[in-house]
């Protein structure tokens, strides 16, 4: 980790390349967001992404590429590059969106097609292909192998931006080490995306400090005062005072505000939650919040609804408006 962290950015890709590329553990097949892989069955991922990377190495490259074009002359040519012996039936996969089983060849395209477009997805991410869909939202329909294009460097000096809210805005061309530690603080929001910077050609990336993120640095062995120490170093002591004030208060009283879901229930006349808590349900009974009204656990509301049926009293329940 600390050589991937202290490397040069084209070194850094490098060595997450080629552990990519020879791994044993990393298993695209079981990534696949469509498919669901069950049982027992083992299947080598390192063979069959060394069969697909040699498929595609044959392809010339900075040239578009039709992708159905070569899944359909992998399809014809090399259809068993994952399947030993063209074995398509003792492999426990399913479709994620509707629970079927894939079995057989006539499944190939849900499978094995889908292993091949992940598995050209991932070069993409690692800046070893470029990908063209008709719009945006859709799936990619060409791509373009960049193996050997000349990457430039980009210089590790990127700005660090924080809000007194807690929203720590990290540029990618900032330190990729300095964006670890803060990782191991905060939650990050992959939804929010901020605005580019001037000096960036990329994302922002954006974290939140929250109790429940410091909670789990601490599960870590790690301390509020440690980030402080970090964001002041970072951003030459421009840390808005009431993060600085949230961080030291965190360090030294843990959580001071909580905001729960709770169910509530409420009755017309005092007389009824009286009865309530004589009855079988009175365990599902919690905080009162007046002679009317009880906080009550969300899994019970059926059997509380049960014992108020019995008090010939029928339960209105209100759900959440969508949002």
């Amino acid at each position: 980790m600390k050589r991937f962290l202290e490397a040069r950015r084209f070194e850094a890709l490098s060595l997450l390349v080629e552990a990519w590329k020879t791994s044993t553990t990393f298993d695209e097949l079981r990534l696949i967001p469509s498919i669901i892989c069950e049982g027992e069955w083992k299947n080598d991922p390192r063979t069959a992404r060394q069969t697909l990377l040699n498929f595609l190495n044959a392809i010339p490259q900075n040239q578009w590429w039709s992708f159905p074009a070569f899944l359909r002359d992998l399809k014809l040519k090399h259809p068993d590059f994952q399947r030993p012996a063209g074995d398509y039936d003792s492999w426990f996969i399913k479709r994620a969106s509707d629970g079927q089983y894939l079995r057989g060849f006539a499944c190939w395209d849900s499978v094995d097609g889908a292993l091949v477009r992940f598995v050209i997805q991932i070069m993409h991410w690692l800046g070893l292909a470029d990908l063209a869909a008709p719009e945006d939202g859709k799936e990619f329909t060409a791509f373009r192998l960049t193996l050997n294009v000349q990457r430039v460097t980009l210089n590790e000096t990127g700005k660090i931006v924080i809000s007194s809210n807690g929203k720590i805005t990290v540029p990618r061309n900032a330190s990729r080490a300095v964006r670890y530690q803060i990782a191991r603080f905060c939650e990050w929001d992959d939804d929010g995306r901020a605005a580019k910077h001037i000096e960036t050609n990329g994302d922002d990336f954006i974290y939140h400090v929250s109790a429940r993120s410091l909670k789990h640095a601490i599960e870590q062995g790690l301390k509020a005062e440690q980030l402080l120490s970090l964001l002041v170093k970072v951003t030459k002591s421009n840390v808005p005072p009431a993060l600085v004030k949230a961080l030291k208060r965190w360090e030294a009283n843990g959580t001071e505000a909580r905001a729960e879901s709770q169910t509530i229930l409420r009755v017309a006349r005092p007389e009824v939650l009286e009865e309530l808590r004589k009855s079988k349900a009175a365990r599902f009974l919690g905080e009162p919040l007046g002679p009317t009204a009880v906080i009550v656990k969300s899994e019970a509301v059926p059997r509380i609804a049960a014992a108020l049926a019995e008090l010939g009293v029928l339960l209105d329940v209100h759900d959440e408006p969508a949002l």
